[in-house]
């Protein structure tokens, strides 16, 4: 009577590839690691947005908002077809405010189907990890 090895080839397969993944990781090189790409910036959920309008100016809004060092001011400027000028001009207006306020915005011009500036607080991320590893509070609060 002949033996059947019914697992053998599976047991040969297992080790080729143990020894294949070890051979693998051996050759990848851990000194030249490449940096990550820095993509977008990561823009959070919306806590408060302020939009223009002829009854209040940003100013105003500011000086009746409880300010918090987590919280980013963002000014997002939208343009569409030929507004490019008229929108930064806007968003620029809009980060004087901020800036006479003691805020230091940080402005994101965009094309999008029409003309929008809005100027939106949120918990972003990268200041809530800079605040958490140093302790202070954000640059310009």
């Amino acid at each position: 009577m002949i033996p059947r090895l019914t697992s053998g080839w599976q047991i040969m397969l297992a080790d080729l590839s143990l020894i294949l993944f070890i051979v693998t990781a051996a050759a990848i090189d851990t000194d030249a690691a490449p940096t990550p790409a820095q993509g977008l910036a990561a823009r959070a959920e919306p806590v408060a947005v302020f939009r223009p309008t002829g009854e209040t100016d940003l100013t105003s809004w500011l000086a009746e908002r409880p300010l918090d060092p987590r919280e980013q001011l963002t000014i997002v400027a939208r343009y569409g077809a030929g507004g490019l000028d008229r929108t930064r001009a806007q968003a620029e207006a809009l980060a004087q405010q901020a800036d006479a306020a003691g805020l230091a915005p940080r402005i994101v011009i965009e094309p999008g189907e029409a003309d929008d500036v809005a100027a939106v607080f949120a918990f972003d991320p990268a200041v809530a990890r800079n605040l958490q590893r140093s302790g202070t509070p954000a640059q310009g609060r």
